[in-house]
């Protein structure tokens, strides 16, 4: 506030020309810097020269100035400049990976790594980026250890499978009948010839989204979620009113389109910046907003669970396990607990806003990462059909007579194929293509020896369809997955850092790495 003040202050004394003059030097005095710490820095890879301000953003777009996204950018790069670069996001390098070799050491699945870190320093603390929850937790031997624990013992419980499923089902159901109601769906299945007539084509990730932001809100808070019925009525023309569950997830869609700002842009810059600043303010009080809304459900679950009798079997979501664990009421209370090698975990009951943090990364990691997913191989089942008419086949072999039972936890063991179809899509089409580390202190990777703090990108893109670990390794073909042991060209660790180890590379691919 005083440096506001002064800053205010100076410039009510100062004429134009001398505030044009003052900001042409510091202009002037950060290219200069921007290009020294460029051209003096430490371990020179090949790669874009970065522009100041923007760093490599400008090849974000083609010669015919057509937007290209991250992934595309990075195929391009690796092929020009080979499995080892750098790119630059404003005055922050970035190290590029691409080869498995060279990422063996950030997989580590160890506390005492030195490639636990996600991001440097501590921006972003106001924004929940720093200590909250678990994706964007950078506290590692704290609140990080904790949180991971609760998070993953509240995925672990059997009877969540088990209701997950039937949600799922039900979901599928409601699904449906909201195509029937908007005309896209008639009895037979077949799509409404009317539709295809009047060029009328189903959206189909808006449709998924909410069929995920249903699904997941089911899973973390318990409640049915009211995304499709309101996507249905808006499309139907009908009064569309807002409930708990629409807001929420609005919110947490806002919320996660506000972290690139808190992730590309120093505090300065967002605190100073006339339109920038009025952009994060809008994104601090829909956080604000956010925050109360789940607490309001937290407190009034806490006041249910209060209120059950001990004999009396709980709610079975993920804001339930969170508010119990560690209590009394937690019938599975150190029964999944992790070992974090020989450190150790603190066992105790989640406050409110740890469970907040916790829920906004099921609500943020189990929406549109599953949404498009889905997409991808309705895509991929399109254009195969020889692959769908075996999938068909396996359906009808589980299924037999029996088209419309629900589908059981057995039935997903035997559906092998479909398995063999998500995986091969997850290859071809990683839902989250790259991820980033800093070393915690000095390390070799590639030949180099880089300081602490260096940002590296792995970018598993380019992994999941190198022609050393894949025969043929464009081509859509899931028996690679469903006969692996004598499709892959290798089947366990080499020379090329387990790149052969191909069982695990779609569900690698698909989760981006592990919690």
């Amino acid at each position: 506030m005083l440096l506001l003040s002064l800053t205010i202050l100076f410039l009510k004394s100062t004429s134009f020309y001398d505030i044009f003059i003052l900001f042409t030097i510091i202009i002037v005095f950060y290219i200069f810097r921007f290009y020294y710490v460029y051209y003096t820095r430490p371990n020179k890879l090949p790669g874009p020269i970065p522009l100041p301000f923007i760093g490599s953003k400008y090849r974000m777009f083609t010669k015919n100035f057509r937007p290209i996204g991250m992934d595309e950018l990075l195929n391009s790069l690796n092929s020009q400049y080979g499995d080892i670069f750098e790119i630059w996001f404003g005055s922050e390098r970035a190290v590029v990976l691409c080869h498995p070799k060279y990422m063996i050491k950030m997989h580590q699945t160890s506390t005492k790594s030195k490639y636990i870190k996600r991001f440097s320093g501590s921006d972003g603390k106001e924004y929940g980026l720093v200590d909250s929850g678990v994706f964007n937790n950078n506290d590692i031997h704290g609140s990080w250890k904790f949180n991971r624990m609760v998070f993953s013992n509240a995925l672990m419980r059997p009877k969540l499978d088990r209701d997950a499923l039937q949600w799922t089902a039900e979901l599928v159901e409601e699904l449906e009948s909201c195509w029937n109601k908007t005309g896209v769906i008639i009895d037979n299945n077949d799509v409404n010839k009317e539709l295809i007539d009047n060029n009328e084509i189903i959206n189909l990730p808006n449709w998924m989204r909410r069929f995920t932001y249903d699904m997941i809100y089911r899973i973390a808070i318990g409640n049915k979620g009211d995304a499709l019925n309101s996507y249905t009525n808006n499309l139907c023309g009908l009064n569309i009113y807002e409930t708990e569950s629409n807001s929420i997830i609005k919110s947490t869609q806002t919320y996660a389109d506000g972290i690139m700002y808190f992730r590309l842009f120093p505090e300065y810059v967002r605190n100073y910046i006339p339109y920038l600043r009025g952009i994060i303010r809008k994104y601090l009080e829909n956080k604000v907003y956010l925050d109360g809304k789940l607490t309001e459900i937290i407190e009034r679950r806490r006041s249910e669970i209060e209120k059950t009798p001990l004999d009396e079997e709980l709610r079975n979501d993920m804001l339930t396990s969170f508010i119990i664990a560690n209590t009394d009421r937690d019938m599975h209370k150190g029964k999944y607990v992790e070992k974090f090698e020989e450190e150790e975990v603190v066992i105790r009951p989640m406050k409110n806003e740890e469970i907040c943090g916790n829920l906004m990364d099921a609500f943020i990691g189990g929406t549109n990462t599953t949404a498009n997913l889905f997409c991808f191989i309705v895509y991929y089942l399109a254009h195969h059909p020889e692959v769908l008419a075996r999938l068909r086949q396996e359906l009808d072999s589980i299924f037999q007579d029996d088209k419309t039972r629900k589908i059981t936890l057995k039935d997903l063991d035997n559906l092998k194929y479909c398995e063999s179809i998500i995986k091969e899509v997850s290859r071809l089409q990683p839902i989250i293509s790259s991820n980033i580390r800093l070393n915690s202190e000095d390390d070799e990777i590639g030949g180099y020896i880089w300081p602490a703090n260096t940002m590296f990108l792995l970018f598993y893109g380019a992994i999941s369809k190198r022609s050393e670990a894949w025969n043929e390794p464009l081509k859509f073909n899931p028996d690679r997955f469903y006969n692996y042991m004598t499709n892959d060209k290798f089947n366990g660790g080499n020379e090329h850092g387990d790149l052969g180890n191909n069982k695990n590379v779609g569900e690698k691919s698909e989760s981006g790495d592990d919690i």
